[in-house]
């Protein structure tokens, strides 16, 4: 890269299992980082080593690329299957360097793998468990995603020094749990109308969430379709209109520039019940490559998980008596 060294520094490492090495002089360097499209770079000082560690291998297919696609999520060595990318490590940035690069923005993948975005792209971080069966699945995993570009040293002098924005942890389920439950409470209200009314509890960047509109539409040709053969269209037609005078639901103004997301619905039919016809709407629906509504909030706790412990406190004692 044809950096010169600033300083010589002297160190001995403490490495996993109490094993201490020998103190040894390392090359101080001060280098230059960018992301792929030059949006973003930092400088920090590294030490100079011939090799790093071994090479670590392409990330293999599984159920996980779906979800990088799903969340928006791009690894370059994906992304970018024309770059001829070094396998071997070239770069490790240690913690020191880390905390100032990440951006807070963390996702926990059902795949056992967490995605973590920093001001260089994004990184995946765990063990790879069910892959299909190969070499790389016959051992867990650890997998990193980062590209990096040299620039020339005469442009140090005008980068922008970084900032720490935001510490980055993993959540586990029972910490989102009871964040959710948090924030519930602490949203849930009561409107002039006498409604109660809570703010959504959004897990990811809604940002990724599409407008949905093409799908709805088709949707509800079909739905339309079914309501004149069976002679629904008109009854169905009357619960919206039910529901927009008793201000449940609001028609979206013209020329709206918020966002906004469409959800396809249908009708439910139940002869002889006191709601003959109701809508149902289909939070789950997304389009190819986006994630859906549902998958975008916060379910809150699993309350199905506790009936088991409920049932074997009615096995404890002679008689079990409910409050109610």
């Amino acid at each position: 890269m044809n950096y010169e060294p600033i300083s010589e520094v002297s160190l001995k490492q403490s490495l996993f299992g109490a094993i201490e090495t020998d103190e040894v002089s390392y090359k101080n360097y001060v280098i230059e980082l960018s992301n792929v499209d030059n949006s973003c770079k930092c400088k920090f000082e590294v030490l100079g080593q011939n090799r790093i560690c071994s090479e670590i291998k392409q990330i293999p297919s599984g159920p996980w690329l779906k979800e990088f696609k799903m969340y928006g999520i791009k690894l370059t060595d994906l992304e970018n299957i024309t770059l001829k990318v070094d396998k071997e490590i070239k770069l490790l940035i240690g913690a020191d360097v880390a905390g100032k690069l990440f951006t807070g923005k963390i996702i926990p993948l059902k795949s056992n793998l967490t995605a973590v975005h920093t001001r260089l792209g994004w990184t995946v971080l765990g063990k790879l468990f069910g892959s299909e069966p190969s070499v790389e699945s016959k051992h867990s995993l650890i997998i990193s995603s980062l590209l990096t570009q040299t620039q020339c040293i005469s442009d140090l002098g005008s980068l922008d020094v970084l900032g720490i924005t935001g510490s980055a942890h993993r959540q586990t389920a029972k910490e989102l749990e009871e964040e959710t439950t948090k924030y519930f409470n602490e949203t849930l209200c009561v409107n002039a109308e006498g409604r109660y009314e809570v703010a959504l509890p959004w897990v990811v960047d809604n940002s990724s969430l599409p407008e949905n509109i093409k799908l709805a539409e088709k949707s509800l040709l079909s739905t339309k379709r079914k309501l004149m053969t069976s002679g629904k269209l008109e009854a169905y037609g009357e619960v919206f209109d039910n529901w927009l005078s008793l201000g449940i639901i609001e028609k979206i103004p013209q020329g709206e520039t918020g966002r906004v997301h469409y959800l396809p619905h249908r009708p439910v039919i139940k002869e002889g019940s006191t709601t003959s016809i109701r809508p149902v709407f289909n939070a789950s629906s997304h389009a190819l490559g986006f994630p859906s509504l549902n998958e975008c909030l916060s379910t809150g706790p699993n309350l199905i998980e506790i009936i088991p412990t409920i049932l074997n406190r009615f096995r404890r004692n002679y008689v079990g008596v409910s409050q109610t």
